[in-house]
C-alpha cells in the first residue's frame, strides 16, 4: 500500500510539473497582447500610508498573483479583457493584500481581494484609493484609444 500511495504521488507530481511547463508556455505567448493593453498604466501607483497599488504589468504577474493569493484572477482569464485593469495592492514590506479589477468601460472597481477572495482589514483604504484616483485611469484610457 505504501509503494503505491508513493507511485501515485509521484504520478501526481509529475502531472502538476508537466501542467506548470504547458500553463508558462502559455503564458509566454499572450504576453505581448497583454503587454500592448496594459503598457499605457504602467506608470500608474497610488500610494496613501502603507498602501501601494499598482498595475500587474505581464500575464506571468497575473499567474502569480492569482497563485499567491489563491484566487481565480489568473484561471479565470480576467487579463484577457481588454475592458479590465488588474492592479495589486501591497504593504511598504511589498507583501500582497488584494488584488484588484477595474472596469476600464465606467472606470468602477468590480472587486478587490484578499487572500482567498477574503476583503482585508484594508479593503476599504484600498478600493477608496483606487477610487480617489480613478480620474487618473480614465484620462490614461483616453489617451490609449
Amino acid at each position: 500500500m505504501a509503494a503505491h500511495w508513493e507511485t501515485s504521488r509521484r504520478i501526481q507530481a509529475k502531472r502538476n510539473a508537466e501542467q506548470e511547463a504547458k500553463e508558462r508556455m502559455e503564458i509566454a505567448q499572450r504576453e505581448e497582447a497583454y503587454g500592448k493593453h496594459i503598457a499605457p498604466y504602467l506608470g500608474l501607483c497610488f500610494i496613501t500610508g502603507d498602501i501601494e497599488i499598482r498595475p500587474l504589468p505581464t500575464v506571468m504577474s497575473v499567474y502569480e498573483e492569482g497563485e499567491a493569493m489563491h484566487h481565480c484572477i489568473y484561471r479565470m482569464k480576467y487579463w484577457q479583457r481588454t475592458d479590465t485593469l488588474l492592479m495589486s495592492a501591497r504593504d511598504k514590506e511589498g507583501k500582497r493584500l488584494e488584488s484588484i479589477e477595474v472596469n476600464l468601460r465606467d472606470y468602477t472597481v468590480l472587486q478587490s481581494r484578499g487572500l482567498q477572495n477574503q476583503p482585508t482589514e484594508q479593503h476599504d483604504a484600498i478600493v477608496a484609493l483606487v477610487k480617489k484616483n480613478m480620474r487618473q485611469i480614465k484620462t490614461i484610457r483616453n489617451q490609449a484609444i
